[in-house]
């Protein structure tokens, strides 16, 4: 029976596991890299990922960290910018010269024409890709939520959620390790029913655990 070979699935046992063969090939000057017909070029190259391999990770952290710190940042502004509008608007709305003309004026007041079921069309206005999940941001307008589609090839695509408030998480778990591709398009819901047109359909490479990254279908 033919001996498995291990590979470290683990980031962080890579570089030990480098360093060890390194380490083999190395001793007794050299004998094992002599006996394997090992240049010193390679395991020169080896080595060098001893010490990269942990840095990359570091900076990939730091990285994840400042994006989230990013998009927390975003949200605690348009939060705080939607609750001190509204908190003064009720105010204005409660004092006895406010008229209809003032609110018009000032956008808080605006005139709808009605909407087109037929031929109304979701948009998707940003794409941000997290470790853990990948984010869309869509303008929900008058309507009453999405259907979400995905898809792994842009073109089959199938209904994997809904959602009645913007921004939506996608937190599904990549279908295996590695790099995936993800493509998306959205329809507006009103009353429980699917209506319009499908969005423009956006994409994403989402990584979850390393590994190459596969072409774009």
């Amino acid at each position: 029976m033919a001996n498995a070979i291990f590979y470290p699935d683990k980031e962080g046992d890579i570089a030990p596991y480098t360093s060890n063969i390194v380490t083999r090939l190395t001793e007794n000057g050299g004998a094992l890299a002599t006996a394997l017909n090992v240049d010193p070029a390679t395991v020169a190259q080896l080595g060098g990922y001893v010490t990269d391999i942990p840095t990359r990770i570091i900076d990939a952290e730091a990285a994840e960290n400042a994006a989230k710190g990013v998009v927390a940042a975003k949200k605690t502004a348009i939060k705080s910018a939607k609750d001190t509008t509204l908190n003064q608007i009720q105010i204005w709305t409660r004092q006895a010269n406010w008229t209809y003309e003032m609110g018009r004026a000032l956008g808080v007041y605006i005139e709808h024409t009605p909407v087109d079921l037929a031929n109304v069309k979701p948009k998707i206005t940003g794409v941000e890709v997290h470790p853990d999940m990948v984010i869309l941001d869509w303008v929900r307008g008058r309507m009453d939520g999405v259907a979400v589609y995905g898809s792994y090839d842009g073109t089959n695509f199938q209904l994997i959620d809904k959602d009645n408030k913007s921004p939506y998480e996608d937190t599904r778990s990549n279908r295996m390790q590695g790099a995936e591709w993800r493509f998306y398009k959205l329809r507006y819901q009103k009353n429980d029913k699917e209506v319009g047109l499908f969005s423009d359909i956006v994409n994403a490479l989402v990584s979850i655990g390393g590994g190459p990254t596969p072409p774009k279908p």
